[in-house]
């Protein structure tokens, strides 16, 4: 069993990026090279590419025991990272709309996975907390 010490240094280590963008886009600080708030928005693409990829591992290592929703999570796991390369294309303001309703349809899926008992115990604090910080981070771009 993996120590909660380690999910949680690891899953809010992940949120570093999210935090420090929304300061920066937040204090308007500039860094030379470097626009924040696209860099911001771009590793929102990657972290809801990761969220999808989180339940076609969940079905992959359920071999033995496979249920017919099975089909519907690998569905659903492709569909974040479509969702958020399509935000990159659209305008700034736009992506970022789209990608924080993705945030929020994912957490509210896996809070259900939660519920039926499907995720372990932190997985519901930390896809909250976790999902707060990105939707306020790229909310901060819109301010």
């Amino acid at each position: 069993m993996v120590s909660q010490s380690v999910v949680r240094l690891l899953g809010y280590g992940g949120a570093i990026p999210f935090l420090c963008g929304g300061i920066l886009v937040t204090c308007d600080v500039r860094l030379p090279g470097i626009e924040v708030p696209t860099a911001l928005l771009y590793y929102g693409a990657v972290i809801l590419s990761f969220l999808g990829g989180l339940h076609w591992g969940r079905v992959a290592s359920t071999a033995n025991h496979s249920r017919p929703s099975d089909t519907a999570f690998l569905v659903w796991s492709v569909v974040p990272p479509l969702i958020a390369w399509g935000a990159l294309l659209m305008g700034q303001s736009a992506g970022i709309i789209v990608m924080i309703g993705c945030f929020c349809s994912a957490y509210i899926i896996d809070r259900r996975l939660y519920v039926a008992g499907e995720w372990q115990e932190w997985m519901n604090s930390l896809r909250r907390n976790l999902t707060a910080v990105a939707c306020v981070s790229l909310a901060t771009i819109l301010l």
